[in-house]
């Protein structure tokens, strides 16, 4: 089967009038950030200490300090925890148990 390449070939030389607008970088912030200020909110919300919040989570107090400070990123199990604290913090400390 023979292709007539005539046409095709002519189209490659035909340039469009599309402005080519460079990429735009996300509102949102990055994934450390926006852990961070998860953290600190939940933390606020539930008016626990860095220890306190720790022992309600099971993890280190240095762990809470790393989310706020921004130096660790929280497990996605540990981001839902936090997001539930923010949310409903008095239903959620009732329903974890003491330690």
């Amino acid at each position: 089967m023979i292709h007539d390449r005539s046409a095709f070939e002519a189209s490659e030389d035909v340039t469009h009038d599309v402005p080519v607008h460079p990429p735009t970088r996300s509102p949102r912030p990055p994934a450390r950030e926006a852990a961070g200020r998860l953290a600190r909110r939940a933390r606020a919300a539930t008016e626990l200490s860095r220890a306190e919040l720790a022992q309600v989570l099971d993890v280190p107090e240095e762990t809470i300090a790393g989310w706020e400070e921004e130096r660790l990123t929280p497990t996605p199990g540990e981001r839902a925890l936090l997001r539930l604290l923010l949310v409903s913090p008095q239903v959620c400390l009732a329903l974890l148990p003491d330690r």
